[in-house]
């Protein structure tokens, strides 16, 4: 993403976040970018604030902070944010221009409604994850930008789950209020923009002296959400509209992605661990394990300290493995998790979680066992 910017801007200055422990792993002097580390930005109850976010719900919730600390700490006054799954192929200096008369800009997911709702994505899904697709937001260091970017952390910081089924959909839905919270937005309407899998029904690709066009139009930028390499010809997970060869141009886009991608390192880079997604005890953390913590009494949270310490004997790692005082055939982990999932999301849950799911098991036949005992 870095290298395709700097391709058709390399006046500018380029930051990323990371967020992970990189030290080790990633050499700054080598990187065409400016590193940001997530504990540069003076996040308050910085370990409960990581454990209660899986990688993906943190990434999200930190934009608005990166945002902060970019206007606070080097008094920027345009500033660009692209997720790290988009390639940038054409100049951005219209979006530059338009800075300097709007504070905010955004792009909605779709112009035009899908023709058929019964497939991936659809408006229905599209309303529950966000109008505008927050992989791209621009603000300008203006009162108007600074109020959105101060009222987004705050709302960040205690809500960008992905409780799809419960009103909460990572940063993006809380980006339906931009328009009629906030001054001197712009949408933007120009289909060059932010073109992925949910807009390709209403864009069409070509190809003009080399350049990836949408309706004859060289492409800003192409959003690669859901990629997965090994699943190319999917051309993402999160759809089923589509195959990649129903296109013409855009399997050598996606080729050209995917090398691009390995030719940087992306085979060794997956390998790395995610250092908060352990305890100290080098246990991995489970994603319901993330969600119990999330809800929490914020008293019970605080009770236990550092919630990646799972030495201390009032850890939150002790607590899931005690038996629920309600119920002591289950722990407080297997208590919270039935009391969390409905029937799909457990049985989704527990087909990726054998272990979890022999051990219920058991238990269930073995109190079917007493019972039975008890009729005879």
């Amino acid at each position: 993403m870095a290298k395709s910017i700097l391709k058709y801007h390399p006046e500018i200055n380029i930051y990323v976040l990371i967020v992970d422990e990189y030290r080790g792993y990633v050499n700054p002097k080598n990187e065409p970018f400016n590193i940001i580390s997530i504990d540069n930005l003076n996040i308050k109850a910085f370990h409960s604030f990581c454990f209660k976010y899986n990688a993906t719900e943190l990434c999200c919730a930190l934009k608005p902070y990166l945002f902060d600390h970019l206007i606070k700490n080097f008094s920027y006054q345009k500033i660009i944010y692209l997720d790290s799954d988009i390639l940038v192929l054409d100049n951005l200096n219209e979006t530059f221009k338009l800075l300097n008369k709007y504070s905010i800009l955004v792009t909605p997911h779709i112009f035009t409604p899908y023709k058929n709702n019964h497939l991936r994505p659809n408006e229905s899904i599209l309303l529950k994850t966000g109008v505008y697709n927050l992989g791209f937001i621009a603000i300008s260091n203006s009162l108007d930008g600074n109020n959105f970017i101060s009222w987004w952390k705050n709302k960040l910081y205690t809500s960008c789950k992905q409780f799809i089924n419960n009103g909460q959909y990572l940063d993006q839905l809380w980006g339906g209020f931009i328009l009629s919270m906030f001054n001197n937005v712009k949408i933007i309407k120009d289909l060059t923009y932010n073109v992925a899998y949910w807009n390709l029904h209403e864009r069409k690709i070509n190809k003009i002296k080399g350049s990836y066009c949408v309706n004859n139009r060289p492409i800003k930028f192409f959003h690669f959400s859901g990629i997965k390499l090994e699943k190319i010809e999917k051309l993402s997970v999160n759809q089923n509209r589509y195959k990649l060869n129903d296109f013409k141009y855009l399997p050598n886009l996606f080729y050209y992605y995917q090398n691009l991608l390995i030719d940087n390192g992306y085979n060794q880079t997956i390998k790395w661990p995610y250092s908060y997604g352990y305890y100290d005890n080098n246990k991995k953390i489970l994603a319901i394990e993330n969600n119990v913590y999330y809800l929490l009494n914020k008293n019970i949270q605080n009770s236990f300290g550092n919630p990646f310490n799972a030495s201390n004997k009032n850890s939150f790692y002790n607590w899931l493995h005690l038996k629920h005082k309600n119920n002591y055939f289950l722990t407080n982990l297997e208590h919270e998790m039935l009391n969390f999932y409905n029937t799909k999301s457990l049985h989704n849950f527990l087909s990726k979680n054998p272990k979890i799911s022999f051990i219920l098991f058991l238990k269930y036949f073995y109190l079917y066992l007493i019972n039975l005992f008890k009729k005879k």
